[in-house]
C-alpha cells in the first residue's frame, strides 16, 4: 500500500511538473503612472472577460501594485473594487499629504524624500496579501517580479528587481515616489534605501522576459510625451548639479546628491528599448487628459473604462500569440 502511494505521489509530481512547463508563455509588463494604472486595472477585466491566461507578470511604481494583486489571485474585478473604495491604495489623499501619523506636516523636517513613510500602506497590502494567502513571492498563483531603484553611498542609482521574500515591503519599495513635500521616504530593506522602480525601469518588459515569458504584453501608462520632456527635466537636474558643485546648497538642503545623478535620458531610452520589444503594446491614448494624482472616483472609473477598451482592441494579437505557443508546444 505504502508503495502504491508513493507511486501516485510520484505520478502527481509529474503531471504538475509537465503542467508548468506546458503552462501559457505570455508575460505581462505593467508600467507605472500613479492613478492612471487605473487603466491597467480595465485592461486586466478585459483579459479576464476573454479568459487569457497569464503566465509571468513583472511590474514597476503602481504598476507593481496592480500587478502584485493579480499574481496573488485577486481579479480585475476585484482590483477595481479596491482602487475605487479603499483610500490606502491612493496615496496622495489628504490625510497623508496633510499629516503623519497625526502630527501636522509643518511641524515635519522637510526633504527631497518626502514625509509619508508608507508604513499605513504596507500593513494593508499585507492584510488582503495575506487573504490570498501570498505574503511571499513563492506563495503567488502567477510568478512575479517588480522593479526598485536603489540609492547606492547616497550619490548613484541602480536597479533592483525584486525576485523573493515579502511581496507587500517590495510593492511598497517599487512606488516609492520621491517627490518632494507629499512622496514617500525611501524604504530600507537588507541594508539598501530603495525608492521607486520607475526611476530606472518604469516598463519591465526585459524583466518579465528573464522571467521565461515568450511573448509580452506591454502597457505604458506614459505614452509619448516622455521622449519630450525627458531632455528638459535633464538639463534642469544638470543646471541643480552645476550648482551644487560650486555651492554644495541642494545637498546639505535636501541630502539629494543621487537624484542629481539620476540619467534621465538613459531610463527613457531604456524605457524605449522595452516598448519597442513587446509583442502587443497597450497605450490608452486618453490618458492625456488625466495625471499621476487624478485619484478622483469619476477618473478613475473613465480610465479603468478606457483602459478596459483598450486591451479589447488588442485581444485579437494575444490569442494569435496563444495559438502561435500551442502550436510550438
Amino acid at each position: 500500500m505504502k508503495h502504491i502511494i508513493e507511486l501516485c505521489s510520484l505520478a502527481l509530481t509529474i503531471v504538475l511538473m509537465l503542467s508548468c512547463e506546458n503552462k501559457p508563455k505570455i508575460g505581462l509588463a505593467l508600467g507605472g503612472g500613479g492613478a492612471k494604472c487605473a487603466s491597467e486595472v480595465g485592461a486586466l477585466i478585459a483579459l479576464d472577460e476573454a479568459n487569457i491566461p497569464v503566465g509571468y507578470i513583472a511590474g514597476s511604481s503602481m504598476g507593481a501594485l496592480v500587478g502584485g494583486l493579480y499574481a496573488a489571485g485577486y481579479s480585475g474585478e476585484e482590483i477595481r473594487e479596491m482602487l475605487l473604495n479603499e483610500e490606502w491604495i491612493t496615496l496622495f489623499d489628504r490625510h497623508a499629504i496633510g499629516y503623519t501619523h497625526g502630527v501636522n506636516i509643518e511641524d515635519v523636517e522637510r526633504n527631497i524624500f518626502g514625509v509619508i513613510d508608507g508604513d499605513e500602506l504596507e500593513e494593508r497590502l499585507h492584510q488582503v496579501l495575506k487573504e490570498k494567502g501570498c505574503e511571499t513571492f513563492d506563495d503567488l498563483c502567477i510568478p512575479f517580479q517588480c522593479t526598485a531603484t536603489e540609492i547606492v553611498d547616497g550619490k548613484y542609482l541602480r536597479e533592483y528587481v525584486f525576485k523573493s521574500g515579502d511581496v507587500a515591503k517590495a510593492i511598497h519599495a517599487s512606488l516609492t515616489f520621491p517627490a518632494p513635500l507629499v512622496g514617500l521616504k525611501p524604504v530600507s530593506y537588507e541594508g539598501m534605501q530603495l525608492v521607486d522602480g520607475g526611476m530606472m525601469n518604469n516598463l519591465p518588459v526585459d524583466v518579465v522576459k528573464s522571467m521565461g515569458a515568450r511573448h509580452v504584453i506591454a502597457i505604458d501608462l506614459e505614452l509619448k510625451q516622455r521622449h519630450k520632456i525627458a531632455p528638459f527635466l535633464q538639463k534642469g537636474l544638470k543646471f541643480c548639479k552645476r550648482i551644487n558643485n560650486k555651492f554644495n546648497i541642494v545637498v546639505n538642503l535636501t541630502n539629494s546628491e543621487w537624484l542629481l545623478n539620476w540619467d534621465i535620458c538613459e531610463s527613457d531610452r531604456r524605457h524605449q528599448s522595452n516598448w519597442e520589444m513587446a509583442d502587443v503594446k497597450i497605450r490608452n491614448d486618453q490618458l492625456v487628459n488625466y495625471d499621476i494624482i487624478s485619484f478622483d472616483r469619476e477618473d478613475l472609473v473613465q480610465m479603468i473604462l478606457d483602459g478596459k477598451q483598450a486591451m479589447r482592441d488588442q485581444i485579437y494579437k494575444v490569442r494569435d500569440l496563444l495559438r502561435e505557443e500551442e502550436q510550438e508546444q
